[in-house]
């Protein structure tokens, strides 16, 4: 079956693990320890209050003695008849690892999860499979130093907003590579290690200032960056592991491929209405900076079409100032246009996906302010 035509009901993982929102975080690291999972179901007097996750976790910076409650994130729901690429649309919007299926008497059914549509993609034929990782790898990549503390790390991931960083060893060479599932389960106190508060204030602050090194997987996984997404999905689905770097010709770390950039891709399957877009200047952009800017244009006039009436074209332009080496700054100005109105709104900035958005939404609220007028 292709991969267009499969609903949620068909892949969904089953018998979610739930936690209780009066459970202690310590608990709930325990569970998800104990259970193989990064992300609970968090239920609050019988009722779906959201989940929970390593990074919540994590983010939140909160006693392991806290409520769940206290780090539980409101999620959107999914149903168990949704077409695939719809869920999967919906999945890497929402930034989250899993979401919740409901069905029509709105009681959970499963949770579709990034894996589970990784999975699904291992197993298919076409696209998105047989593209090259060269072109829909995450890059540059963000890495840490084996010497960095557990403490600095976490920092760089909340910062940079990535589950994962390679780490480095002095020749700048790949040694391993850490995840928020790590530093969790490193700082975090779970309820087993009876602690007053003082020992385990001063347990984590021990904990948070050990090199990564200690911390890191040690065998790493990769890729080259002529392998395939498919073979990359089949590693993801076997390690269980939620991303992979990717080495050039010369063993040099050049990006890395997650579940989310493969969840992304299934989106493209989905059928979408055509708005009035034009998109100057992405000659010189390697394919996946292209295709993401090509997102997020269309996302956003998605938008815009639904609040602007007769909405005729968006131009978006980009310009790049080149600086010496492969350092690059872009300008972006975008115009819309409809017989009433024609705004325009400019930014710049480093990198071209951030830029476009930033531009984008501006023009966005330029809007609101107009049609406030009328």
């Amino acid at each position: 079956m292709k991969l267009s035509d499969l609903r949620v009901k068909d892949i969904m993982t089953d018998n979610p693990v739930e936690v209780s929102s009066s459970h202690n975080i310590g608990g709930a690291l325990g569970i998800m320890k104990k259970r193989g999972v990064s992300t609970l179901l968090v239920i609050n007097r019988g009722r779906l209050d959201g989940t929970i996750s390593y990074r919540d976790i994590v983010e939140k910076g909160i006693d392991s003695t806290a409520k769940v409650r206290r780090a539980v994130k409101k999620t959107p729901t999914i149903t168990v008849n949704e077409p695939l690429v719809e869920a999967a649309a919906v999945l890497a919007s929402s930034g989250l690892k899993a979401l919740p299926v409901l069905g029509h008497d709105k009681k959970v059914y499963g949770v579709l999860a990034r894996l589970d549509v990784v999975r699904t993609v291992a197993s298919s034929v076409g696209f998105p499979g047989d593209l090259e990782l060269r072109r829909v790898m995450s890059h540059p990549v963000h890495t840490v130093n084996e010497d960095e503390t557990i403490g600095k790390t976490r920092d760089l991931m909340l910062e940079n907003g990535v589950r994962r960083l390679p780490v480095l060893d002095k020749k700048s060479e790949l040694v391993g590579i850490i995840t928020f599932r790590d530093v969790a389960q490193s700082i975090y106190i779970t309820e087993r290690e009876k602690m007053t508060r003082g020992e385990r204030s001063g347990e984590v602050v021990t904990r948070l200032s050990l090199p990564v090194k200690g911390l890191m997987t040690r065998v790493v996984q990769h890729l080259k960056i002529n392998d395939s997404v498919k073979k990359a999905a089949k590693l993801m689905v076997e390690r269980d592991i939620s991303g992979v770097p990717i080495l050039n010709e010369l063993g040099e770390l050049v990006g890395v491929i997650t579940q989310a950039d493969v969840v992304r891709l299934v989106t493209q399957l989905k059928k979408v209405k055509r708005h009035p877009i034009r998109i100057i200047g992405l000659e010189g952009e390697e394919d996946f900076v292209r295709s993401t800017v090509n997102q997020i244009v269309t996302s956003k006039v998605r938008k815009l079409s639904r609040i602007v009436r007769d909405l005729r074209l968006v131009t978006v332009n980009v310009k790049t100032y080149e600086l010496g080496g492969e350092r690059r700054k872009y300008s972006v100005r975008a115009n819309l246009e409809n017989p009433k109105i024609h705004l325009v709104s400019r930014a710049s900035g480093w990198n071209l996906p951030k830029v476009v958005s930033e531009c984008l939404s501006k023009l966005e609220r330029k809007v609101a302010r107009e049609l406030r007028r009328e």
